[in-house]
């Protein structure tokens, strides 16, 4: 549940906001928790958008940056490729 909660703020950033986040990893995450009648519950919310980048209209991909924690980087990125949705994803 955890991961799903982190992708839909990946697809909400994508596809309401036009924007990459670029940093995705666990230390720009925030575990948030609620009470509920059955007990605590647990969502994951993405915090820590400084290196993110709005899209322009028309524009598919940021500009070919080395931006974020290299660790968690997309290979395509790491080498000089244009940063896309699906970098942000993997």
């Amino acid at each position: 549940r955890l991961l799903a909660a982190a992708l839909s703020g990946l697809v909400e950033l994508h596809q309401s906001w036009t924007t990459l986040y670029r940093d995705c990893k666990t230390d720009n995450t925030l575990l948030c928790k609620r009470n509920t009648k059955k007990g605590p519950a647990y969502t994951l919310q993405l915090a820590d958008f400084g290196l993110s980048y709005t899209l322009s209209e028309g524009q598919a991909a940021a500009p070919a940056q080395r931006v974020g924690s290299e660790a968690y980087m997309d290979p395509c990125v790491a080498a000089g490729g244009e940063f896309t949705q699906a970098s942000d994803v993997f």
